[in-house]
């Protein structure tokens, strides 16, 4: 082989490995899920506008990948941020979506039941409507680690669906971990609330 054809050889299957390596990075390549926002944890919030949630039963342990959580504390509001995510959009009745909420301390910490949601606006933090209900579902205990997630299923009625609700543009939702008198703040004008202290608008599940 002469010389000059051996080089060409070498350049071509040089090139190729390199293609060939762009292509797989293209492939593995994941796009971000989309969130309606991100809140950050901000102590406060006074418990008489928004009930704090608590345990209504002993918690279970939890069916997700075991994390050591001996000697676990709570999480508090300070140790956590959340999202709202998967909010069904254009259709008639209920949306339903899956407000999350991470662990953004240093070590493992736990969530027991019900977080307490509720609306607020008039830009103090005045609750709109009434608290979110609980739709009953069973209460377990999760170890979340840090950068880990605990997830609940969450539920908004439209305000237009509510008889006398008189609605207002909330400025987002005021979110209580389980068994915790701090909350955290979520910063959102996309839903309507309503002004009637009894409007039932929200509904959460139990954080897993």
């Amino acid at each position: 082989m002469k010389p000059r054809t051996a080089l060409l050889l070498v350049l071509a299957a040089t090139m190729g490995a390199v293609a060939g390596c762009s292509a797989d990075a293209n492939d593995s390549a994941v796009s971000p899920s989309t969130v309606v926002s991100t809140v950050t944890a901000t102590p406060g919030g006074s418990p008489t506008t928004a009930s704090p949630s608590d345990t209504s039963s002993t918690g279970l342990p939890g069916t997700r990948t075991p994390v050591n959580s001996a000697g676990a504390q709570p999480c508090r509001a300070a140790d956590l941020s959340g999202t709202i995510a998967n909010l069904g959009q254009g259709h008639a009745g209920p949306e339903f979506g899956t407000l999350a909420l991470t662990n953004t301390g240093s070590t493992v910490c736990t969530v027991t039941g019900y977080p307490g949601v509720s609306f607020v606006g008039d830009g103090n933090g005045t609750q709109l409507g009434a608290a979110a209900a609980r739709d009953g579902s069973k209460v377990v205990t999760v170890p979340i680690e840090p950068r880990g997630v605990a997830t609940a299923r969450f539920t908004i009625v439209d305000a237009g669906d509510i008889a006398d609700c008189t609605p207002v543009r909330a400025d987002g939702l005021r979110i209580y971990p389980p068994n915790d008198r701090n909350a955290i703040f979520l910063k959102t004008t996309s839903f309507t609330a309503c002004r009637s202290a009894d409007a039932q608008l929200l509904t959460i599940g139990t954080l897993r």
